[in-house]
C-alpha cells in the first residue's frame, strides 16, 4: 500500500500476516540508501509467526537521486518512513487478527541498524525490543569512504585495481595480520573500539 507522509512524499508499505501468528509484531528496516523493501527480512519474520511489515524508506531505487531538492523524502529516509510504517503496520495487524499484538520488535542492519537506533531515540514506545545490527551512523563519512574504496579497488573487472573474489582471502588474512592484535588479543577478530588510544599502528 501507499501511505502519504506529507503532501509531496510517502512510503510504499507491505504487511505480511501469517496464519500461524504468535501474537508478535515485527518491523524491518532497509540497507544503504536503498528504497527497496527488504523481502528477505519480512519472510524471515513471518517464518517465526511474526506479523511483519517493511517499507521502501520513502523512495524507490538504490540511489540517492530521489533526495535531490526533496527535503520531505530525506525526512522519510531519516526517520519518518520507519515510524509511519510501525504505526500503520500495528493498526493493520490489530484489524486483521481482531486482537492486539502482545510484543513489538524491530530488526534491521546497516541503515536498518541506524533506523533502529533512531527509533529508540525518537519513539521509545514503538518497540519492546530492537535488533540494530551494524548501525550506519556517520553517513557522510560512510558515503565518502565507499566512494574512495570503489575508486581504489575498482568498480568492475575492467579497472586496474579491481580486487576479484580470488583475492578476498588474501585481503582478509592481511587485515588480520596487521590489525588483529589492536584490541590486545590475537583471536581472529578485529575490535579496535576496545583498544587503548596508543595501541593503534601507524597508518
Amino acid at each position: 500500500m501507499y501511505v502519504a507522509t506529507s503532501n509531496v512524499s510517502g512510503i510504499t508499505l507491505e504487511a505480511w500476516l501469517p496464519s500461524n501468528w504468535t501474537g508478535r509484531f515485527l518491523s524491518t528496516g532497509n540497507g544503504g540508501i536503498s528504497g527497496c523493501i527488504q523481502y528477505e527480512d519480512i519472510a524471515y519474520g513471518t517464518s517465526f509467526g511474526f506479523a511483519t511489515v517493511g517499507a521502501n524508506n520513502g523512495h524507490n531505487g538504490t540511489s540517492g537521486k530521489a533526495f535531490y531538492h526533496a527535503p520531505n523524502v530525506v525526512e522519510d529516509f531519516a526517520w519518518r518512513s520507519m515510524h509511519t510504517g510501525v504505526v500503520v503496520g500495528k493498526e493493520i495487524t490489530t484489524l486483521f487478527y481482531e486482537k492486539n499484538f502482545t510484543k513489538s520488535y524491530y530488526l534491521g542492519c546497516s541503515t536498518g541498524g541506524r533506523q533502529g537506533m533512531k527509533s529508540a531515540q525518537m519513539f521509545p514506545a514503538d518497540f519492546d525490543g530492537i535488533v540494530a545490527g551494524a548501525p550506519a551512523f556517520d553517513f557522510n563519512d560512510l558515503s565518502s569512504w565507499s566512494g574512495w574504496l570503489g575508486v581504489t579497488t575498482g568498480f568492475d573487472n575492467t579497472s586496474s585495481g579491481f580486487v576479484d573474489e580470488a583475492l578476498w582471502s588474501v585481503v582478509h588474512d592481511e587485515i588480520l595480520a596487521q590489525c588483529d592484535g589492536i584490541d590486545g588479543a590475537i583471536d581472529g577478530y578485529v575490535s579496535p573500539e576496545f583498544s587503548s588510544p596508543n595501541s593503534h599502528p601507524n597508518p
